[in-house]
């Protein structure tokens, strides 16, 4: 049996699942899944919730839609978080470096200006002085660096756009494929 025989966009399986993705409604992403992926094969977890007519009743569903939900939704939280998360691929480093100087300064200068007669052998003061200053320097610099470095501007702006193609559905939609479905074709 293919996805398409046990799920149908009557049921809402999203809306099961109940989990949301920014823009889409739970009808857009069963018809989006649905498109994609009603030819593949159903693995043995909807074969073994399937009745005895081939359908899923809406308590399996149910039950199917909460066992994805505690499976994949906090890695898809967390990969949304990513996704969302703003940056400049050509600024790849950002640094603040904040640099304080302090510099205390004391000086003593003492000046002893003697002097001496003609003949005499004992020197007279004549102009004796002492000299203190104080003084110090206290700053504090802040310095800002960022840029691109070590990389190849190319190489940064190629990986930036395949993050940037990177969709919230599209994992989503992996997830919930390989979970339900056989990973082969006919």
């Amino acid at each position: 049996m293919r996805i398409k025989d046990v799920l149908s966009l009557e049921q809402g399986f999203f809306s099961f699942i109940n989990y949301e993705i920014e823009n889409f409604t739970f009808a857009q992403l069963d018809l989006l899944f649905l498109t994609k992926y009603g030819e593949r094969e159903i693995s043995p977890i909807i074969e073994n919730l399937l009745d005895n007519e081939n359908k899923l009743t809406t308590e399996k569903i149910t039950l199917l839609g909460q066992i994805i939900y505690n499976m994949f939704a906090f890695s898809w939280n967390n990969q949304s978080d990513i996704l969302e998360a703003e940056f400049n691929p050509i600024q790849n480093y950002y640094e603040t470096l904040e640099t304080t100087r302090e510099v205390e300064n004391t000086n003593t200068t003492n000046t002893d200006n003697n002097t001496y007669a003609f003949n005499s052998v004992e020197s007279v003061d004549k102009d004796n002085s002492t000299q203190t200053s104080e003084g110090g320097v206290n700053e504090t610099t802040t310095q800002t660096k960022k840029g691109l470095a070590n990389a190849n501007y190319c190489d940064i702006i190629e990986q930036a756009l395949k993050v940037k193609a990177i969709k919230l559905v599209d994992i989503m939609f992996n997830d919930i494929k390989l979970f339900i479905s056989l990973n082969i074709y006919k």
